[in-house]
């Protein structure tokens, strides 16, 4: 696992030196992001505890692939007014935490584990705006990105593909010997439901550039959807599954481009498209049509918040606290519903502080509906996701935890910020805006003339 481990990351390095020179740095730590949380969301040492812990994230703090690119993109933006906010909002969680953490949760390493994890993801909002506003000034960025996310989506439908015909090609070799009897994939990951949370995750980043004025871009990005569902099927994971083609048939029912008649049309065929689809999973769901012992977990978990609804128990603790009294959750399985699991965790006070992104995009997008071009779209984007989003956080705590909880909220910063942006992209075009690494040649540049000025 180590050697493993270091040859991808010298391979990596050596891939990220090459196209550097290319491609410029900030677009090509953008695109390390994106394939750090939606493909190799790995930890970058195996330093573990010597007993399993169950939580959103590990029982000590491990640094992530995604960790470094999320920081180097923070460091590079610095400048981005939605970095800075970020950082700010960031800090004051931070403070909130740490004083419960020490003064009630239990100070325990877990916890702070969890903080650093919320804290990532909080940061990852202004690091998503900060790409979002790029992608409005720079075409070749936009086209880099949906091009990566194809690739990323490739694959992972061919280690699905792998998988299910019994080549157990992943990292994580328990994991994918227990599920490939069942004859459901994992791509990458470690779990077969994480595919499909990423593939509709990356809808709310992609969707919008099916409407982009390249037929290339607009190209591509429907590719990413059409391998997204293919992928996500394969894991017979039903929520993301309806999640996805839901978003999917909603985004072009809602394309004001068509007619009213042409909408229905191609609503009518993408519904009919997903009946194969439908199909795969339908034998599961009558196996298990309450979804195992949802129902009981979900009265553990009220009770819990009862007991402790304004401040909770601490982040990443639930199965540790709530196990002592309750098997399911001792045995890693706690209430399945995100956001009832941060509010048990946090309190209702720390779980408000942690959504108030979400919260923010759906007014973004209501104050965007009535505006053109990519801001319309991110707006659309953001409605025809939100019945998967739902259903998912309902039926499922996946959300909250590591890579999955990272992405979306880089998705959602990125969402805020194409929405937001109120210059039209042919304005800036040609301005600094759209790398803002320049921003720092730039102000280094105004300094030394300034300096020779005054000599």
């Amino acid at each position: 696992m180590i050697l493993l481990l270091m040859v991808a990351a010298g391979a990596g390095l050596l891939v990220f030196a090459a196209v550097v020179p290319l491609i410029g740095l900030w677009r090509a730590l953008c695109l390390v992001l994106l394939a750090a949380l939606a493909l190799a969301p790995y930890p970058l040492t195996t330093t573990r505890l010597p007993q399993v812990h169950y939580g959103i994230t590990d029982g000590i703090f491990i640094p992530m692939t995604y960790s470094i690119a999320l920081a180097a993109i923070v460091v590079a933006a610095l400048r981005d007014r939605a970095v800075r906010l970020s950082l700010v909002f960031a800090a004051g969680f931070l403070v909130y935490v740490s004083i419960l953490t020490v003064m009630l949760w239990g100070n325990t390493a877990a916890q702070w584990s969890g903080n650093v994890h919320l804290i990532t993801a909080l940061l990852a909002v202004g690091v998503g705006g900060a790409i979002g506003r790029s992608m409005l000034t720079d075409r070749k960025l936009r086209l880099l990105w949906v091009s990566t996310a194809l690739g990323i989506l490739l694959m992972q439908l061919l280690l699905g593909v792998a998988q299910l015909a019994g080549i157990p090609v992943s990292l994580f070799t328990n994991e994918v010997n227990h599920f490939i009897p069942e004859l459901r994939a994992i791509g990458s990951f470690n779990h077969p439901s994480v595919i499909g949370k990423t593939v509709l995750v990356l809808l709310i980043m992609v969707l919008p550039f099916t409407r982009d004025s390249s037929k290339w871009i607009a190209r591509i990005a429907w590719a990413v959807i059409l391998v997204g569902i293919v992928a996500t099927t394969l894991t017979q994971a039903r929520s993301n599954i309806a999640a996805v083609l839901v978003a999917v048939v909603l985004w072009v029912l809602f394309d004001n481009r068509r007619s009213i008649k042409g909408r229905l049309i191609a609503a009518a065929l993408a519904a009919v498209a997903a009946v194969p689809f439908a199909l795969l999973v339908i034998p599961r769901f009558l196996s298990d049509p309450g979804g195992g012992d949802r129902a009981e977990l979900l009265g553990t978990g009220l009770k819990q918040i009862a007991s402790a609804p304004w401040f909770g128990i601490g982040p990443n603790s639930y199965s540790a606290v709530v196990g002592v009294g309750d098997s399911l959750a001792a045995e890693g399985f706690p209430v399945h519903n995100a956001a009832l699991l941060a509010v048990a965790e946090l309190g209702a006070i720390g779980a408000m502080m942690v959504f108030v992104p979400v919260a923010w995009q759906y007014v973004s997008a209501v104050r965007s509906w009535p505006k053109t071009g990519f801001a319309h779209g991110a707006a659309v984007a953001t409605f025809v996701t939100l019945p998967g989003l739902a259903l998912v956080t309902m039926t499922g705590w996946g959300m909250l935890s590591e890579g999955s909880l990272v992405l979306w909220y880089l998705a959602i910063g990125f969402s805020i910020g194409v929405m937001n942006q109120t210059v039209k992209p042919t304005v800036l075009a040609a301005s600094s805006m759209a790398d803002p690494l320049s921003l720092f040649s730039k102000a280094r540049c105004d300094s030394r003339s300034a300096g020779r000025r005054t000599k």
